[in-house]
């Protein structure tokens, strides 16, 4: 682990700048504190939180622009772990998107992305469905040594290379790129 966690027992989380807690057992003062501080175009790092998929739309909607668009300069979801299904529709993420060993327990839904400099999966776990449709991954996206319990559709993806090397899918993949 490579950043400073949270100081509550087993809790891997990123803390709060100038905090000894994560966004998930920081008070609710310091949170809404933290929420306001974000915002369309900011970075977004959640590396090694628990969180719901309720509490991840909760983070996302303040990143949401008028035009309905979430934009994140840098998202950041190393180690994350969601403990149920995750929807996310019109993103953009301006650079990198790192989901490296995040573990998704249920579906994880993206539809109508953009991540002009790539997606990187490398070694997530994804034990419901993963949908990726109308998603443009300008410099590719990687999915190297992530496995899939579910079934896996990839449909309307276009930009780079998908890398796939070693990643296990048990169940039906399909991919209309």
């Amino acid at each position: 682990i490579d950043w400073d966690t949270c100081s509550a027992e087993s809790c891997s989380g990123i803390v709060i700048p100038g905090q000894a807690e994560c966004l998930m057992h920081a008070s609710q003062p310091v949170f809404r504190n933290w929420l306001g501080a974000c915002g369309p175009g900011k970075s977004l790092d959640l590396r090694g939180l628990q969180l719901t998929g309720a509490q991840f739309n909760q983070i996302l909607s303040v990143y949401r622009d008028q035009d309905g668009w979430i934009k994140i300069e840098q998202l950041r979801l190393e180690g994350a772990i969601f403990s149920d299904s995750v929807s996310v529709s019109h993103i953009l993420v301006h650079k990198s998107a790192e989901i490296v060993k995040a573990l998704f327990r249920q579906e994880l839904k993206i539809e109508h992305a953009r991540f002009p400099e790539g997606l990187n999966a490398t070694l997530a776990e994804f034990d419901g469905t993963l949908q990726m449709i109308d998603a443009q991954l300008g410099a590719g996206g990687e999915f190297i040594f992530c496995r899939a319990s579910g079934t896996v559709l990839f449909a309307r993806v276009s930009g780079g290379r998908i890398g796939l090397t070693g990643a296990e899918f048990s169940g039906k993949a399909t991919m209309f790129i």
